[in-house]
């Protein structure tokens, strides 16, 4: 969000009434003040802060899943995956090679 605090401004600047109104009705746009919830209206900030909660946490919820599904899947994509690169993704991460990304920051 914008903010027309001092700490914003160069040494002696002063804003304008367009920048400051500008800066306002920039705030008030991204403002949520209504919420249709489960046919409900929230209308507070505390309601609509308490549906987004619950919207993201039943979003979020995790899914079960049939773990046989799961061992079929990762078995069959396992197969197709060449023995040779397979030993290669298999193989573990050896502290120099850590030590070098960690290192340079970038991948090598």
């Amino acid at each position: 969000m914008l903010d027309d605090s001092e700490q914003d401004r160069a040494e002696g600047e002063t804003p304008t009434i367009h920048h400051i109104i500008k800066s306002r009705k920039g705030k008030e746009t991204r403002t949520i003040s209504k919420k249709r919830d489960d046919d409900e209206l929230q209308e507070t900030s505390k309601t609509i802060m308490k549906a987004f909660t619950n919207h993201f946490q039943r979003a979020f919820q995790p899914i079960e899943v049939q773990a046989e599904s799961v061992k079929e899947s990762l078995h069959r994509i396992t197969q197709s995956i060449n023995p040779e690169l397979n030993a290669a993704l298999m193989a573990p991460i050896l502290l120099e090679e850590l030590k070098t990304t960690s290192i340079s920051g970038q991948a090598q």
